[in-house]
């Protein structure tokens, strides 16, 4: 897929007048507010660049995680689409699943071809053939079975990463089965708005390509499910909080340092032995996770003081 938007503001802006003004006249279309999808989603562009950003290091995670392989992510900058120019520019041989938020409102997220072929031959045991030219293999016109079943488990993890940053819960976002190619979408209206979050991934030994999601206005508001449990928060008074602080400030909490994490079957925890090298789930730069009592509190980087490991704290969560 293309780096560059498909459409600029000014052609996006044309477009989805263009789209108002043949719902109606103008005048009609210029008095409903349209409170209607597209202007929905110009509302979430700002938080989709955070999003954006969140989910590129996601990314780069776990290529390195379940490929061990370095990578250089970039986010693009989240634009608002209609869904036929984004069905349009689906290549051949991407990987493709429908995302469904509460309510069954509907999203979409696109592995482009070489990313697709890259990552299923990395989980198939394909070596990295770096420092050497190679040609590459001839890119495909569709993928097979076995293919859709490999890339399932990497789009899985982008759509849970997704989910969590976008609307605070892990599943609240979740992806269908990978399609076997484009035609094979579910109808949506041709005109339907949509808000594209690209990210650019060149994955060390492999090729550049772009995962792609989109969302409608139904599936951005999934993020008002974190806003909303934001808003049932009882507030104490002044007094109250000072009456619980001096209550609880002597308690004892226990603080905790999480270097990282792993997820693996149990047929492989029971094959490690003493010397193995076990590969955690975060990057050398990290913030470190710092949790009281199973809950992350502070963020920060590892020291040694007076002859003990320590963390320095970098941020509070």
């Amino acid at each position: 897929m293309s780096d560059e938007p498909l459409l600029s503001l000014d052609e996006t802006d044309a477009l989805l007048e263009a789209m108002r003004a043949s719902a109606g006249d103008e005048e009609d279309y210029q008095s409903a507010d349209l409170g209607s999808p597209d202007r929905a989603l110009r509302e979430a562009l700002g938080k989709a660049d955070r999003v954006a950003e969140t989910l590129a290091n996601a990314v780069r995670r776990l290529l390195l995680r379940a490929h061990g392989i370095s990578s250089e992510t970039e986010e693009n900058p989240p634009e608002i689409i209609p869904f036929n120019v984004l069905a349009g520019a689906i290549q051949n041989a991407s990987a493709i699943a429908m995302l469904t938020a509460p309510g069954q409102s509907t999203g979409i997220v696109i592995v482009g071809p070489a990313m697709t072929a890259f990552v299923c031959e990395r989980r198939l045991g394909a070596p990295l053939m770096l420092g050497m030219d190679t040609n590459p293999a001839p890119p495909r016109n569709e993928l097979t079975a076995v293919d859709r079943r490999v890339i399932q488990v990497f789009i899985n993890e982008v759509a849970e990463e997704l989910s969590d940053a976008w609307a605070g819960q892990p599943n609240a976002i979740k992806p269908g089965r990978v399609l076997g190619r484009a035609a094979d979408i579910p109808p949506l209206s041709q005109f339907e708005p949509m808000l594209r979050l690209g990210i650019r991934c060149a994955p060390n030994g492999g090729p550049v390509d772009e995962i792609v999601v989109a969302l409608t206005a139904g599936a951005a508001r999934a993020g008002s499910i974190a806003d909303q449990r934001e808003d049932t928060t009882i507030t104490a008074s002044a007094a109250e909080r000072g009456q619980m602080a001096g209550s609880v400030a002597f308690s004892d909490v226990e603080l905790s340092s999480v270097l990282g994490g792993l997820k693996s079957s149990v047929a492989d925890l029971l094959t490690f032995e003493e010397g193995d090298i076990i590969r955690l789930n975060t990057v050398p730069g990290d913030l470190l996770d710092v949790k009281v009592n199973g809950i992350t509190k502070l963020r920060g980087t590892p020291a040694i003081t007076h002859g003990n490991l320590s963390i320095e704290v970098k941020e509070a969560v």
